[in-house]
């Protein structure tokens, strides 16, 4: 009776005190490696976490426009883009850049976030080709140095990482899940490798990676939209003020294609000298993180893509 008791106690502090239990899933695919699963609607740590019909973190729509005036922005990355469990739907960058660019506009619009956590080029390339470009007017690339060697493997998935089934139930997802990287948890205990003593780097991802990046500019030009490429520093890189490698890769790539390119790290550093600062860990955002990059991406827009922002 007391270990019942026990149990019961446990799984309803882990489900409604923690928010474990209802996790976002991914699914396998092909020639994508995996993304997340269409169509659903998960509470991780009671955060909204929804997916349209294609999997994107973002509000539902059709694959092409209903009426002239729409603007379509999308928006592709890894989990940088995508924040993760810990982001509410509300607070991405793209939901906030959508209804900034609705009200400054008063045009209809619709801002697609096209992400998943640990994606490189490869997996961001076969999604355009498996769904296309869904009529997009702007289509953003988000890459950090290590996208630069980020080759999909295919091998099954990490199921602590990459869950494609619910736990049963949610005191099991903590045990199971959270509570070894709770155990294990380095990142306050050893710092972080300075930029350029990383682990080793194998040259055929790089050019795997590298080449699906000048592959997917190519192909978003062709399709007659405005491409960009905004790379990402890391906490780590803005300390050292020294990008990784795969910076300079990814940089070259991209004017090769004849893509603007844009760097996160001075608005980043503006937070940081407030005290605010942007990042949850070494690479991924916070809420506050979130709204500047909102104010990055709006930035960019004008810059580069201001006839597009006025209605035809």
């Amino acid at each position: 009776m007391v270990v019942a008791c026990v149990l019961v106690f446990l799984e309803l502090f882990a489900r409604f005190y923690l928010g474990l239990g209802d996790p976002a899933l991914v699914q396998v695919h092909p020639t994508i490696e995996y993304y997340f699963k269409p169509n659903q609607v998960a509470h991780p740590f009671g955060n909204l976490f929804r997916t349209n019909r294609y999997g994107m973190r973002s509000d539902d729509f059709p694959p092409r426009k209903t009426q002239p005036r729409e603007l379509r922005v999308l928006v592709f990355g890894d989990s940088v883009v995508n924040g993760g469990n810990l982001t509410d739907h509300s607070r991405l960058a793209t939901t906030l850049l959508q209804s900034r660019l609705a009200q400054e506009l008063h045009r209809p619009v619709m801002v697609g976030n096209i992400s998943a956590g640990s994606w490189g080029p490869p997996n961001q390339l076969a999604y355009i080709k498996q769904f296309g470009f869904f009529d997009a007017d702007i289509a953003i690339f988000v890459l950090s140095s290590s996208d630069s060697s980020d080759a999909p493997t295919f091998e099954p998935l990490n199921p602590f990482t990459h869950p494609t089934v619910a736990p049963f139930s949610a005191a099991w997802e903590g045990a199971t899940r959270y509570l070894p990287r709770y155990w294990h948890w380095r990142s306050a205990l050893e710092p972080v490798p300075p930029p350029g003593m990383r682990e080793t780097i194998n040259p055929r991802d790089v050019e795997v990676s590298i080449a699906a990046e000048r592959e997917f500019l190519d192909l978003a030009r062709s399709a007659g939209l405005t491409a960009m490429v905004l790379q990402h520093w890391e906490a780590s890189e803005l300390d050292a003020q020294l990008p990784e490698f795969g910076h300079d890769e990814i940089l070259r790539a991209a004017k090769a294609s004849g893509v603007p390119v844009y760097q996160d790290a001075g608005v980043l550093r503006q937070y940081m000298a407030k005290g605010l600062s942007p990042y949850r860990d070494n690479i991924h955002l916070n809420d506050t993180g979130q709204r500047a990059y909102a104010d990055i991406l709006l930035d960019m827009l004008k810059r580069d893509a201001g006839t597009k922002l006025q209605p035809p």
